[in-house]
C-alpha cells in the first residue's frame, strides 16, 4: 500500500519531489526504507556522504504505533519517533 495521503505527510513529499520528473530506466521516486538508506550509506561511504543537509530525515520503515523510523544524516544515529515530528523527507529512485 502507498500511503501518499495528507495523513503521512512524509510519503506524500517523497511521492511528489517538487514536481520532479521521472528518469526513464528507474523506479518512481520513494521514501527509502531504513535497510535501503544503510545500503546507500555503505555504498558511499557513510551518511555524512550521502550529499544530505544537516539534519534529521525519515524513512518508511514505521515503529511502534506511532511512530516510524528516522536517522541523523550526518552519524546515521537511528531512533523511533512519532510520525507527527517535522523532519526532512530526501526522495530516491531505484535503477
Amino acid at each position: 500500500e502507498i500511503h501518499n495521503t495528507d495523513e503521512y505527510p512524509a510519503f506524500k513529499a517523497a511521492i511528489a519531489n517538487n514536481g520532479a520528473s521521472t528518469p526513464t530506466g528507474c523506479s518512481a521516486w520513494f521514501l527509502a526504507s531504513g535497510y535501503q538508506w544503510k545500503q546507500m550509506a555503505n555504498a558511499v561511504g557513510g551518511y555524512n556522504k550521502l550529499g544530505l543537509n544537516s539534519g534529521n530525515y525519515w524513512s518508511s520503515s514505521e515503529g511502534s504505533e506511532p511512530n516510524a523510523w528516522k536517522f541523523f544524516s550526518t552519524n546515521g544515529v537511528w531512533d523511533n519517533m512519532d510520525k507527527d515530528d517535522n523532519y526532512r523527507v530526501r526522495s530516491c529512485l531505484a535503477f
